[in-house]
């Protein structure tokens, strides 16, 4: 039997393309045609499973919309798994982090510290004082930040404005009207003479309106204002002083049934409109992306360990669960539980059923909690104890994001292939 592309009847075909590496073979899920069973081998579950060249192939995506001179940055927040940050590091032009622990980390896998951008609403006096002394640039989101800054010796810095557009199709909104993240756009003027006050040089502006967006024809817009917004405050900084424009990113990625990948027309038009006017400032334009370079590359094994029937409802009870991936229960920002794109994978010696059966089961976890649940009448074709329920579209937000020391349970495994 050939393999064939993983695809979701139930959900969507959410991986069914060329370069996405998974396929299905004799009830057994492959990746780059080799058995998931094979690459495990040796490790234990749960296990989130990375894949280099799908996210190598999203980097080529956005890579081949980005105009000339347009920087791109990874988010780690995102996913900050060591060798995974560190194989960005080649495939990229620079990083973005909200600690220090991230600066570090983005620092040790070789980023360079001009090419970091250091944002977040809360950062501590020694984070700043970290930042300094690694030459990288705070991005101020208050006035009181601005005089941290300026407190610890750096000699410059770069805003965060709160701008007064708002991405209504984002699943996280992170400006347009009241927000703790940023200086809100009639206060920059306000936040530029401060900072020059102290001594500094504002050297950067970052614009970012919200993530998980699925409208393109939104990203585009906040793009072409964001860029327009910046041509408004450079004036105020003084000839030569600004050197980048972060305009975020945002891209979001289809999870859920209903769902369209992400149109990039016509936000290549609106980078390269971007590009050319902060060209005209002196500056450079950027863009970070966390999710959309990642979360396709990932799923997340979790074996099936007991079964169990209730009052006419059939459950797996798997070795995985809500404190591994909290997105994956519904528990990370969604309005609306739904499944993640789910794939059963035969385990590596079992024979298929002479008369295989679809039935619809629950997919729960170990913890003591009616939260603990991937799945609610998924419909699977022979699944038993000991085979391996694949939860696609992980890479993002995954065991970072997720309360692993939650009723003591060993932490899900990570590695990069």
């Amino acid at each position: 039997m050939s393999a064939q592309p993983v695809t979701f009847p139930r959900h969507w075909p959410a991986v069914g393309d060329s370069e996405s590496g998974w396929s299905v073979n004799e009830g057994r899920l492959q990746l780059d045609g080799r058995p998931v069973d094979d690459w495990i081998a040796g490790r234990r579950t749960p296990l989130y499973l990375y894949s280099r060249h799908v996210i190598e192939a999203q980097v080529r995506r956005v890579r081949d919309i980005l105009p000339a001179g347009c920087e791109l940055h990874y988010a780690l927040k995102a996913n900050p798994h060591p060798p995974l940050v560190q194989y960005l590091r080649g495939l990229v032009d620079g990083a973005d982090v909200a600690s220090a622990g991230e600066m570090q980390l983005a620092l040790a896998a070789g980023f360079a510290a001009q090419h970091i951008g250091f944002a977040g609403p809360g950062k501590q006096a020694s984070e700043i004082d970290q930042a300094r002394q690694a030459g990288v640039t705070v991005t101020a989101e208050s006035m009181r930040q601005i005089e941290a800054v300026a407190s610890a010796g750096a000699r410059s810095v770069a805003l965060r404005i709160n701008a007064g557009q708002q991405m209504r199709a984002s699943g996280m909104r992170m400006a347009g009207g009241a927000s703790a993240f940023g200086i809100d756009s009639e206060q920059v003027g306000q936040a530029v003479a401060l900072a020059q006050g102290l001594g500094l040089q504002v050297s950067g502006l970052h614009l970012y309106a919200g993530s998980q967006n699925l409208e393109a024809g939104q990203i585009a817009e906040n793009i072409r204002q964001a860029a327009d917004t910046a041509c408004q405050v450079a004036p105020a900084l003084g000839e030569g002083s600004l050197h980048w424009v972060n305009v975020g990113g945002g891209l979001g990625v289809p999870y859920f049934p209903g769902e369209k990948a992400l149109e990039l027309e016509p936000i290549a038009g609106a980078l390269q409109q971007a590009a050319q006017q902060v060209a005209a400032l002196g500056a450079r334009l950027r863009i970070e992306l966390g999710r959309y370079l990642v979360a396709e590359a990932g799923v997340y094994l979790t074996r099936i360990i007991d079964e169990k029937w209730s009052r006419g409802r059939h459950y797996l009870i798997l070795d995985g669960g809500l404190h591994h991936h909290q997105a994956a229960c519904g528990n990370f920002g969604q309005v609306i539980k739904r499944p993640f794109p789910i794939a059963l994978s035969r385990s590596s010696g079992r024979p298929a059923a002479r008369t295989p059966r679809r039935e619809n089961h629950d997919l729960v976890g170990p913890l003591c909690t009616p939260m603990d649940s991937f799945a609610r009448d998924l419909e699977l074709e022979d699944a038993q104890p000991g085979d391996l329920m694949a939860i696609f579209r992980s890479g993002a937000y995954g065991a970072s994001a997720s309360p692993q020391a939650f009723l003591g349970h060993e932490p899900a495994g990570e590695w990069l292939v």
